[in-house]
């Protein structure tokens, strides 16, 4: 055969592969669809409508459903996604835990499992625990009915060839080829992406029904560092490395805290999890904050955001005090964020967002204070509650949108 047919004949693939996640994109986010109404929606001739409607009711990803409306003659045939057409797995953690789900192709969570790592957790005990959630998964399910698995992972990786790079809280978390290891392991596709990253789209996908606006969002991530990841119309907005997005590494003036990047002055050190910790510590040893060590029973150990939190909540002056201090600082970062992007909300997520009203209106007030009027006067700040599922969500349907990509412009 020709490179002529060839090229022809991949055309002609890409362009039915095309009509094909069209169809299902509509009938996934539509309701009573028949052929004749998506005849009317794609411009279709009826003879391409039925011929690939054929096809993937045979495949079954699609099946029908009569209509249950009382009226003369016969009913109409609404075409509906088979849920049970095949599953999407996700995979979200950091050094605390690993968490993961099932994705059915109706986007339906029907399993989902939880690792809770011990302290000072290394390379290999972070992937015998992957190894482990998925072939739990494996022996559950039908193994050719598995299209994906999405991953999410802390730190530095490469997007191109799937390797994670580098983070700081798990040992030996160096070059290791994930995306291979897992494919070779499991001969199924695997995608990866950052943890923050699918935490946004996770949360995009759970909340865009109580947030119809939400298309221009900054989705920060507060854990045991400081990412953000911006979505611009309804699409992730980075570059294609995985080292895009790391707000906790921008100089904080007057601070010369030791950051685990090796520098000095950065925001991780000042208000993520790790360095309010060391923060907290530094303020009960000079005889402060005692609410909080009262109420961690005098245990450094215990010193950490969740209880911060907690004394927050009760009302602790100290407490509110310090929360205030970190909400400043990072409010000003914010700031210059909103003045490049000027989104129409902030979404906070951690722990420490969890702190109630006042943290937001003092973030917002240090933003405001940062940047121009026109910039911040609309933008919104939203602290959803902690979902433990919302990464591994996330990393399913990353997976589920890999394999089934529609794409906007007319093949």
């Amino acid at each position: 055969m020709s490179d002529d047919q060839n090229t022809a004949d991949s055309i002609v693939k890409s362009r039915k592969t095309f009509k094909r996640n069209k169809i299902l994109s509509i009938i996934k986010n539509s309701e009573h669809l028949s052929r004749f109404d998506l005849k009317k929606i794609t411009n279709y001739s009826m003879t391409t409508i039925l011929g690939l409607i054929d096809e993937l009711i045979e495949e079954k990803f699609l099946c029908e459903q009569e209509s249950v409306d009382a009226r003369v003659g016969r009913k109409p045939l609404w075409l509906k996604i088979n849920p049970d057409a095949g599953y999407f797995i996700g995979i979200e953690f950091n050094s605390f835990k690993l968490d993961c789900v099932l994705m059915n192709f109706d986007e339906q969570i029907v399993f989902n499992d939880k690792i809770e790592f011990s302290k000072n957790i290394c390379a290999e005990q972070v992937l015998d625990g992957i190894f482990s959630v998925l072939d739990k998964i494996k022996n559950r399910f039908e193994h050719n009915k598995i299209f994906a698995i999405g991953i999410g992972v802390p730190g530095y990786y490469n997007s191109q060839t799937g390797e994670v790079v580098e983070y700081a809280y798990i040992q030996d978390w160096k070059h290791i080829p994930l995306k291979n290891l897992i494919e070779e392991r499991y001969n199924i596709k695997c995608y990866i992406k950052s943890n923050v990253s699918v935490m946004a789209v996770g949360y995009k996908r759970k909340y865009s029904m109580a947030y119809p606006d939400l298309q221009d969002f900054l989705f920060v991530s507060i854990r045991n560092g400081i990412r953000v990841i911006p979505v611009i119309n309804n699409e992730i907005f980075l570059s294609n490395e995985g080292y895009a997005g790391q707000l906790g590494h921008l100089k904080i003036p007057n601070s010369n805290r030791l950051c685990s990047c090796g520098k000095h002055g950065c925001l991780n050190s000042e208000i993520s999890d790790v360095g309010i910790k060391v923060k907290l510590i530094e303020a009960v040893s000079l005889g402060k904050m005692r609410g909080l060590f009262d109420r961690v029973e005098n245990d450094y150990n215990r010193l950490t955001v969740e209880n911060l939190v907690l004394t927050i909540q009760e009302g602790d002056g100290e407490s509110i005090e310090f929360m205030k201090s970190l909400a400043e600082c990072l409010g000003s970062a914010l700031g210059i964020v909103v003045d490049i992007l000027a989104p129409a909300y902030i979404v906070l997520y951690g722990t420490l967002a969890q702190a109630g009203d006042v943290f937001i209106e003092t973030v917002y007030k240090a933003l405001c204070e940062n940047s121009i009027a026109e910039n911040s006067k609309q933008l919104k700040i939203l602290a959803p509650r902690l979902d433990e599922n919302m990464g591994a969500y996330g990393a399913a349907w990353l997976a589920f949108e890999k394999e089934f990509p529609y794409i906007k412009e007319q093949i």
